[in-house]
Protein backbone atom coordinates (compact mmCIF):
# COMPACT_ATOMS: atom_id res chain seq x y z
CA UNK A 1 0.00 0.00 0.00
CA UNK A 2 2.87 2.12 1.05
CA UNK A 3 4.50 1.50 -2.15
CA UNK A 4 1.76 2.20 -4.19
CA UNK A 5 1.01 6.05 -3.10
CA UNK A 6 4.85 6.69 -3.48
CA UNK A 7 4.69 5.66 -6.80
CA UNK A 8 1.18 7.78 -7.30
CA UNK A 9 3.17 11.08 -5.83
CA UNK A 10 6.19 10.38 -7.94
CA UNK A 11 3.71 10.21 -11.04
CA UNK A 12 2.27 13.47 -9.99
CA UNK A 13 5.64 15.25 -9.94
CA UNK A 14 6.25 14.18 -13.43
CA UNK A 15 5.43 17.29 -15.24
CA UNK A 16 8.16 19.33 -13.45
CA UNK A 17 11.86 19.43 -14.65
CA UNK A 18 13.70 17.38 -11.83
CA UNK A 19 12.65 15.55 -9.05
CA UNK A 20 14.03 15.91 -5.14
CA UNK A 21 14.38 12.75 -4.09
CA UNK A 22 14.04 14.13 -0.69
CA UNK A 23 10.44 15.09 -1.41
CA UNK A 24 10.11 11.86 -2.26
CA UNK A 25 11.43 10.17 0.97
CA UNK A 26 9.28 12.94 3.12
CA UNK A 27 6.44 14.30 1.38
CA UNK A 28 5.97 16.42 4.42
CA UNK A 29 8.64 18.91 3.29
CA UNK A 30 6.48 20.39 0.49
CA UNK A 31 9.19 22.91 -0.96
CA UNK A 32 9.18 23.31 -4.77
CA UNK A 33 12.64 20.83 -6.69
CA UNK A 34 15.08 23.29 -7.66
CA UNK A 35 14.48 24.48 -10.99
CA UNK A 36 17.71 25.01 -13.10
CA UNK A 37 18.02 28.22 -14.23
CA UNK A 38 20.97 28.13 -16.68
CA UNK A 39 20.89 30.50 -19.65
CA UNK A 40 18.70 29.88 -22.90
CA UNK A 41 21.43 28.19 -25.36
CA UNK A 42 22.26 29.98 -27.96
CA UNK A 43 20.47 29.83 -31.65
CA UNK A 44 20.76 27.42 -34.01
CA UNK A 45 20.68 29.88 -36.51
CA UNK A 46 24.00 32.04 -35.10
CA UNK A 47 26.63 30.11 -36.88
CA UNK A 48 24.85 29.99 -40.40
CA UNK A 49 24.91 34.40 -39.72
CA UNK A 50 28.65 34.42 -38.21
CA UNK A 51 30.04 32.01 -40.74
CA UNK A 52 29.33 34.23 -43.66
CA UNK A 53 30.10 37.73 -41.80
CA UNK A 54 33.46 36.09 -40.59
CA UNK A 55 34.55 34.30 -44.13
CA UNK A 56 33.84 38.06 -46.17
CA UNK A 57 35.27 39.53 -42.94
CA UNK A 58 38.28 37.55 -43.43
CA UNK A 59 38.93 37.98 -47.00
CA UNK A 60 38.91 41.13 -46.90
CA UNK A 61 41.02 41.73 -44.11
CA UNK A 62 43.64 39.35 -46.01
CA UNK A 63 42.78 41.43 -49.12
CA UNK A 64 43.32 44.75 -47.08
CA UNK A 65 46.68 43.90 -45.34
CA UNK A 66 48.28 42.36 -49.21
CA UNK A 67 47.43 45.93 -50.58
CA UNK A 68 50.06 48.45 -50.12
CA UNK A 69 48.71 51.58 -48.88
CA UNK A 70 50.71 53.66 -51.20
CA UNK A 71 51.90 52.64 -54.84
CA UNK A 72 54.23 54.30 -57.33
CA UNK A 73 52.18 55.93 -60.31
CA UNK A 74 53.70 57.14 -63.15
CA UNK A 75 52.92 60.24 -64.43
CA UNK A 76 53.52 61.37 -68.09
CA UNK A 77 54.57 65.49 -67.50
CA UNK A 78 55.10 66.09 -71.15
CA UNK A 79 55.49 64.76 -74.60
CA UNK A 80 58.64 66.57 -76.83
CA UNK A 81 58.17 66.36 -80.60
CA UNK A 82 61.30 67.21 -82.82
CA UNK A 83 60.96 67.61 -86.57
CA UNK A 84 62.91 67.93 -89.81
CA UNK A 85 61.60 67.92 -92.93
CA UNK A 86 63.13 68.68 -96.26
CA UNK A 87 61.02 69.55 -99.39
CA UNK A 88 63.23 70.55 -103.20
CA UNK A 89 61.97 71.86 -106.52
CA UNK A 90 63.84 72.74 -109.91
CA UNK A 91 64.47 76.39 -111.21
CA UNK A 92 64.32 75.35 -114.56
CA UNK A 93 65.47 77.20 -118.08
CA UNK A 94 63.19 77.66 -120.85
CA UNK A 95 63.06 74.77 -123.11
CA UNK A 96 61.15 72.93 -125.15
CA UNK A 97 59.67 70.81 -122.32
CA UNK A 98 59.15 74.37 -119.99
CA UNK A 99 58.49 77.37 -122.97
CA UNK A 100 58.12 79.47 -119.94
CA UNK A 101 60.82 77.95 -117.25
CA UNK A 102 60.45 79.23 -113.79
CA UNK A 103 59.97 76.49 -110.74
CA UNK A 104 58.71 73.15 -110.97
CA UNK A 105 58.30 70.09 -108.89
CA UNK A 106 60.21 67.68 -110.70
CA UNK A 107 59.72 64.48 -108.78
CA UNK A 108 62.58 62.11 -107.92
CA UNK A 109 64.86 63.18 -111.33
CA UNK A 110 65.90 66.44 -111.87
CA UNK A 111 66.90 66.93 -115.50
CA UNK A 112 70.53 68.91 -115.75
CA UNK A 113 71.17 70.91 -119.19
CA UNK A 114 67.96 72.76 -118.35
CA UNK A 115 67.95 73.00 -114.84
CA UNK A 116 69.28 76.06 -113.26
CA UNK A 117 69.24 75.47 -109.50
CA UNK A 118 67.34 73.29 -107.24
CA UNK A 119 65.89 75.33 -104.17
CA UNK A 120 65.86 73.13 -101.04
CA UNK A 121 63.39 73.76 -97.87
CA UNK A 122 64.11 72.77 -94.57
CA UNK A 123 61.87 72.99 -91.90
CA UNK A 124 63.26 71.71 -88.26
CA UNK A 125 61.03 72.87 -85.58
CA UNK A 126 60.69 71.38 -81.75
CA UNK A 127 56.84 70.97 -80.39
CA UNK A 128 56.00 70.47 -76.39
CA UNK A 129 52.71 70.30 -74.59
CA UNK A 130 54.58 71.78 -71.75
CA UNK A 131 57.28 74.90 -72.60
CA UNK A 132 60.82 73.35 -73.18
CA UNK A 133 63.89 75.45 -74.15
CA UNK A 134 65.88 74.62 -76.87
CA UNK A 135 69.50 75.81 -77.26
CA UNK A 136 72.27 75.49 -79.70
CA UNK A 137 73.16 76.37 -83.34
CA UNK A 138 72.86 75.35 -86.59
CA UNK A 139 74.87 75.29 -89.86
CA UNK A 140 73.95 73.66 -93.15
CA UNK A 141 76.49 72.18 -95.12
CA UNK A 142 76.83 70.33 -98.84
CA UNK A 143 79.21 67.80 -99.40
CA UNK A 144 80.10 66.38 -103.01
CA UNK A 145 81.54 62.79 -102.64
CA UNK A 146 83.26 60.09 -105.20
CA UNK A 147 82.54 56.82 -103.68
CA UNK A 148 86.06 55.52 -102.43
CA UNK A 149 87.63 58.66 -104.28
CA UNK A 150 86.66 61.96 -102.69
CA UNK A 151 84.59 64.78 -100.68
CA UNK A 152 84.34 68.49 -100.55
CA UNK A 153 82.33 69.90 -98.07
CA UNK A 154 81.02 73.05 -98.96
CA UNK A 155 78.51 75.84 -95.92
CA UNK A 156 75.66 77.44 -97.43
CA UNK A 157 75.08 78.95 -94.14
CA UNK A 158 77.78 79.67 -91.82
CA UNK A 159 76.93 78.84 -87.58
CA UNK A 160 73.63 80.51 -86.46
CA UNK A 161 73.18 80.48 -82.70
CA UNK A 162 69.45 80.21 -81.12
CA UNK A 163 67.87 80.03 -77.88
CA UNK A 164 64.08 79.75 -77.37
CA UNK A 165 61.26 78.95 -74.71
CA UNK A 166 57.83 77.77 -76.21
CA UNK A 167 55.81 74.88 -77.10
CA UNK A 168 57.23 75.47 -80.43
CA UNK A 169 60.26 76.35 -81.20
CA UNK A 170 61.60 76.99 -84.99
CA UNK A 171 65.14 76.29 -85.42
CA UNK A 172 65.40 76.34 -89.16
CA UNK A 173 62.89 77.46 -91.39
CA UNK A 174 64.77 78.69 -95.05
CA UNK A 175 65.09 77.35 -98.39
CA UNK A 176 68.58 77.45 -100.08
CA UNK A 177 69.01 77.55 -103.75
CA UNK A 178 71.56 74.40 -104.35
CA UNK A 179 73.21 75.96 -108.04
CA UNK A 180 73.10 73.47 -110.41
CA UNK A 181 76.09 75.20 -112.49
CA UNK A 182 78.98 75.46 -110.19
CA UNK A 183 78.44 71.79 -108.38
CA UNK A 184 78.88 70.20 -112.01
CA UNK A 185 81.57 72.97 -112.87
CA UNK A 186 83.61 71.82 -109.68
CA UNK A 187 82.81 68.10 -110.45
CA UNK A 188 84.31 68.51 -114.18
CA UNK A 189 87.58 70.57 -112.78
CA UNK A 190 88.22 67.90 -110.53
CA UNK A 191 87.87 65.24 -112.72
CA UNK A 192 90.23 67.24 -114.95
CA UNK A 193 92.78 67.80 -112.45
CA UNK A 194 92.74 64.27 -111.15
CA UNK A 195 92.36 62.67 -114.89
CA UNK A 196 89.75 60.69 -113.23
CA UNK A 197 86.28 60.64 -113.57
CA UNK A 198 83.28 58.20 -112.25
CA UNK A 199 80.08 57.54 -113.28
CA UNK A 200 78.10 59.01 -110.48
CA UNK A 201 78.62 61.47 -107.26
CA UNK A 202 76.56 61.84 -104.04
CA UNK A 203 75.48 65.36 -103.23
CA UNK A 204 74.03 65.41 -99.95
CA UNK A 205 72.38 68.73 -98.16
CA UNK A 206 72.65 68.52 -94.35
CA UNK A 207 71.47 70.72 -91.47
CA UNK A 208 74.21 70.39 -88.48
CA UNK A 209 72.52 70.71 -85.50
CA UNK A 210 74.11 71.20 -82.08
CA UNK A 211 72.08 71.90 -79.29
CA UNK A 212 69.50 70.38 -76.87
CA UNK A 213 65.90 70.72 -75.41
CA UNK A 214 65.47 71.03 -71.67
CA UNK A 215 62.77 70.72 -69.92
CA UNK A 216 62.86 70.50 -65.97
CA UNK A 217 65.71 68.73 -64.80
CA UNK A 218 65.96 66.22 -68.35
CA UNK A 219 68.08 67.30 -71.32
CA UNK A 220 67.53 65.85 -74.79
CA UNK A 221 70.43 66.23 -77.94
CA UNK A 222 69.32 67.49 -81.28
CA UNK A 223 68.72 64.95 -83.82
CA UNK A 224 72.03 65.51 -86.31
CA UNK A 225 70.95 62.34 -88.37
CA UNK A 226 68.62 64.46 -90.52
CA UNK A 227 70.15 64.50 -94.38
CA UNK A 228 68.87 65.21 -97.83
CA UNK A 229 70.82 63.29 -100.57
CA UNK A 230 70.91 63.44 -104.17
CA UNK A 231 72.91 60.88 -106.97
CA UNK A 232 74.24 63.09 -109.68
CA UNK A 233 75.43 60.69 -112.87
CA UNK A 234 76.22 63.55 -115.79
CA UNK A 235 73.25 63.99 -117.00
CA UNK A 236 70.36 64.22 -113.75
CA UNK A 237 70.15 64.86 -109.96
CA UNK A 238 68.20 61.58 -109.19
CA UNK A 239 66.71 61.48 -105.52
CA UNK A 240 68.49 59.06 -103.96
CA UNK A 241 66.29 55.63 -103.35
CA UNK A 242 64.80 54.96 -99.89
CA UNK A 243 66.43 58.92 -98.87
CA UNK A 244 63.56 60.08 -96.25
CA UNK A 245 62.45 63.78 -96.30
CA UNK A 246 61.13 63.60 -92.76
CA UNK A 247 62.95 63.02 -89.72
CA UNK A 248 60.94 62.45 -86.46
CA UNK A 249 62.17 62.11 -82.48
CA UNK A 250 59.71 61.98 -79.98
CA UNK A 251 60.33 61.68 -75.98
CA UNK A 252 58.17 61.10 -73.36
CA UNK A 253 59.03 62.95 -70.30
CA UNK A 254 57.83 60.59 -67.48
CA UNK A 255 57.97 61.36 -63.13
CA UNK A 256 56.79 59.26 -60.27
CA UNK A 257 55.29 60.07 -57.35
CA UNK A 258 53.39 58.13 -54.33
CA UNK A 259 49.85 58.22 -54.00
CA UNK A 260 47.90 56.82 -51.41
CA UNK A 261 46.60 53.46 -52.43
CA UNK A 262 42.47 52.52 -52.40
CA UNK A 263 40.96 48.89 -51.68
CA UNK A 264 37.93 48.13 -54.47
CA UNK A 265 35.94 45.27 -53.70
CA UNK A 266 32.54 44.64 -55.33
CA UNK A 267 32.75 48.19 -57.15
CA UNK A 268 33.09 49.71 -53.73
CA UNK A 269 36.24 51.87 -52.71
CA UNK A 270 37.74 51.73 -49.11
CA UNK A 271 40.76 53.27 -47.40
CA UNK A 272 43.14 51.11 -46.66
CA UNK A 273 44.05 51.77 -43.29
CA UNK A 274 40.58 51.77 -41.83
CA UNK A 275 39.52 48.92 -43.45
CA UNK A 276 42.43 46.95 -41.84
CA UNK A 277 41.91 47.99 -38.59
CA UNK A 278 37.50 47.56 -38.96
CA UNK A 279 37.95 44.34 -40.53
CA UNK A 280 40.25 42.42 -38.23
CA UNK A 281 37.79 43.95 -35.02
CA UNK A 282 35.11 42.30 -37.22
CA UNK A 283 37.63 39.46 -37.54
CA UNK A 284 38.36 38.94 -34.14
CA UNK A 285 34.68 39.57 -32.77
CA UNK A 286 33.45 36.57 -35.63
CA UNK A 287 36.00 34.47 -34.04
CA UNK A 288 34.93 34.94 -30.67
CA UNK A 289 31.31 34.30 -31.06
CA UNK A 290 31.84 31.87 -32.75
CA UNK A 291 33.91 30.30 -29.49
CA UNK A 292 31.22 31.12 -27.14
CA UNK A 293 28.33 29.07 -29.60
CA UNK A 294 30.84 26.22 -29.74
CA UNK A 295 31.12 26.33 -26.22
CA UNK A 296 27.80 26.18 -25.83
CA UNK A 297 26.52 23.69 -28.41
CA UNK A 298 29.39 21.39 -26.73
CA UNK A 299 28.04 22.28 -22.97
CA UNK A 300 24.51 21.50 -24.59
CA UNK A 301 25.42 18.79 -26.17
CA UNK A 302 25.57 16.04 -23.41
CA UNK A 303 22.84 13.66 -24.57
CA UNK A 304 24.03 10.53 -26.92
CA UNK A 305 22.20 8.95 -29.22
CA UNK A 306 21.54 6.15 -26.73
CA UNK A 307 20.30 8.87 -24.19
CA UNK A 308 18.44 10.91 -26.67
CA UNK A 309 16.43 7.26 -27.97
CA UNK A 310 15.96 6.15 -24.14
CA UNK A 311 14.53 9.58 -23.86
CA UNK A 312 12.20 10.02 -26.38
CA UNK A 313 10.63 6.08 -26.10
CA UNK A 314 10.49 6.03 -22.33
CA UNK A 315 9.95 10.07 -21.75
CA UNK A 316 6.15 9.40 -19.79
CA UNK A 317 7.66 7.27 -17.54
CA UNK A 318 11.25 8.96 -16.79
CA UNK A 319 11.52 11.46 -13.83
CA UNK A 320 14.35 13.78 -14.03
CA UNK A 321 16.05 14.44 -10.49
CA UNK A 322 18.50 17.80 -10.02
CA UNK A 323 21.39 17.20 -10.79
CA UNK A 324 22.72 18.42 -7.35
CA UNK A 325 21.35 15.61 -5.47
CA UNK A 326 23.33 13.81 -3.21
CA UNK A 327 22.47 9.72 -3.74
CA UNK A 328 25.17 8.12 -1.75
CA UNK A 329 23.20 7.32 0.88
CA UNK A 330 22.25 4.44 -1.40
CA UNK A 331 23.33 1.49 -2.03
CA UNK A 332 24.25 0.90 -5.70
CA UNK A 333 24.17 -1.73 -8.07
CA UNK A 334 25.06 -1.26 -12.03
CA UNK A 335 23.69 -2.39 -14.88
CA UNK A 336 24.60 -3.27 -17.85
CA UNK A 337 21.26 -2.33 -20.13
CA UNK A 338 19.14 0.46 -19.87
CA UNK A 339 15.63 -2.43 -20.27
CA UNK A 340 17.54 -4.33 -17.35
CA UNK A 341 16.24 -0.52 -15.56
CA UNK A 342 12.92 -1.26 -17.30
CA UNK A 343 12.20 -4.61 -15.85
CA UNK A 344 13.03 -4.06 -12.52
CA UNK A 345 10.73 -0.58 -12.64
CA UNK A 346 7.84 -2.93 -13.87
CA UNK A 347 8.51 -5.94 -11.93
CA UNK A 348 8.67 -3.49 -8.45
CA UNK A 349 5.91 -1.12 -9.66
CA UNK A 350 9.55 2.02 -9.40
CA UNK A 351 9.62 4.97 -11.30
CA UNK A 352 12.33 5.41 -13.12
CA UNK A 353 14.59 8.49 -12.37
CA UNK A 354 17.07 9.77 -14.49
CA UNK A 355 20.05 12.12 -13.29
CA UNK A 356 22.70 14.73 -15.63
CA UNK A 357 25.64 14.92 -13.61
CA UNK A 358 28.41 17.78 -13.60
CA UNK A 359 30.82 15.74 -15.58
CA UNK A 360 28.81 15.32 -18.82
CA UNK A 361 27.21 12.13 -17.32
CA UNK A 362 23.44 10.37 -17.42
CA UNK A 363 22.56 7.65 -14.85
CA UNK A 364 18.64 6.12 -15.16
CA UNK A 365 17.78 4.40 -11.70
CA UNK A 366 15.34 2.80 -9.98
CA UNK A 367 15.60 3.39 -6.06
CA UNK A 368 14.09 0.52 -4.14
CA UNK A 369 14.58 0.92 -0.02
CA UNK A 370 18.12 1.39 -0.13
CA UNK A 371 18.99 -0.46 -3.29
CA UNK A 372 19.46 1.93 -6.25
CA UNK A 373 19.68 0.03 -9.19
CA UNK A 374 21.39 2.42 -12.10
CA UNK A 375 22.59 2.49 -16.09
CA UNK A 376 24.92 5.04 -17.22
CA UNK A 377 25.33 6.66 -20.28
CA UNK A 378 27.15 9.78 -21.88
CA UNK A 379 30.47 10.81 -21.37
CA UNK A 380 32.99 9.31 -19.03
CA UNK A 381 31.06 5.82 -18.95
CA UNK A 382 34.14 3.27 -20.07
Amino acid sequence: MKLLKNLEWTRALQGRKYFDLKEYSMRANTKEPNINKNQMPIKKWALFVIIPILIVSCFVTIKAFMTPTEVTETILENVIKEETNFAYEAEVKRSLLYPEGGTIDPGEHIIKNITKSIPVSINSQVFAEEPVEVAGNYQLNMSITAEGLWKKDFTLEEPVAFNKSSNEVNIINKTYNVDVEKIVSFIEAVEKEIKIGVGSYIIEIKPILDGKIIYKDQTYELNKESVLKFDYSKEQFSLIKDTELEFYNEYAVENTKNIVNELVIFNITLPISGTRIVGLILTLLCVAAMIVVMKDKIANAVKTPEQEKIDKKHKSRIVEIHPSTDLNQFQRIALTAFKQVIQIADDKELPVHKQITSVGETQYFVIDNNLLYFYKVGKGVS
